[in-house]
């Protein structure tokens, strides 16, 4: 009697203490288990990107408070709708900047005063720079379009690993939590190194039934790579924008 009072006092005490952890911290003990055991398929059904990462012993430092949003997919469809709309009007509008410089050429090419030539030519001058310009908003606004098509396209991944849905995306209403955890880890070597685990959950609603999702890794790197990655952000911003051909083909 006495020894089965004993057992239920300790699995009471297994469960208390389990129920005491953070969600963050189940996932990422979890998440290196995994790794112990070299289960990629564990990994990658808990990670967006997979990251193996060798190691002796780990620590869970800190725990940030979750961050409870709005979902993000509505507001980058709505983005991309934007941008979509905007491109076509920026098309129209380089293409006739186009059109300005080439009625200039072939005035020049069939003017035979030197006094017209000139002033045929700064007016070139005038209108290449002006064309120039607006051919730089064009890229921008397909670059942007770019970078939202593929924003959407993680958002989605992210949903269905966390939800399991994997379609009509846009019916759901929600929210988004993200959170994060510092993880100090000790290689075989006996070196050690923070990691920065990025998570993400979602609590999605269809016709009023909840459907909520567990946490999912978004991303593992260190403060290291995160600085590199906003610098090359920024490198990225102030570099010039490749000159390329505007062609009758872009305003389809």
């Amino acid at each position: 009697m006495k020894k089965t009072i004993l057992l239920l006092a300790l699995f009471g005490l297994i469960a208390v203490m389990t129920g005491c952890q953070k969600g963050e911290e189940i996932t990422v003990s979890k998440y290196f288990e995994a790794m112990k055991h070299n289960d990629k398929d564990t990994m990658s059904s808990m990670a967006i990107e997979p990251r193996d990462i060798e190691y002796k012993k780990f620590e869970i430092v800190t725990i940030d408070e979750p961050v409870v949003s709005e979902l993000d997919l509505p507001k980058l469809q709505k983005k991309f709708d934007t941008l979509t709309g905007s491109k076509k009007k920026q098309v129209d509008l380089a293409m006739e900047k186009k059109y300005a410089v080439e009625d200039l050429q072939d005035e020049l090419d069939e003017t035979r005063r030197r006094a017209k030539k000139t002033e045929l030519e700064e007016k070139i001058k005038g209108a290449t720079e002006e064309m120039e310009v607006e051919k730089a908003k064009l890229y921008q606004l397909v670059m942007d379009i770019n970078s939202t098509k593929k924003q959407i396209g993680v958002e989605k991944s992210m949903m269905k690993t966390s939800t399991g849905v994997d379609r009509n995306f846009e019916l759901y209403t929600g929210e988004c939590i993200t959170g994060r955890a510092l993880v100090k880890v000790t290689a075989l070597d006996g070196t050690t190194s923070e990691y920065i685990f990025m998570l993400k959950k979602y609590n999605l609603t269809l016709q009023e039934r909840p459907r909520n999702g567990r946490l999912v890794i978004t991303k593992i790197t260190t403060q290291a790579e995160l600085d590199a990655e906003k610098q090359a952000e920024s490198n990225a911003v102030s570099a010039e924008v490749p000159t390329e051909e505007v062609t009758e083909g872009e305003a389809k």
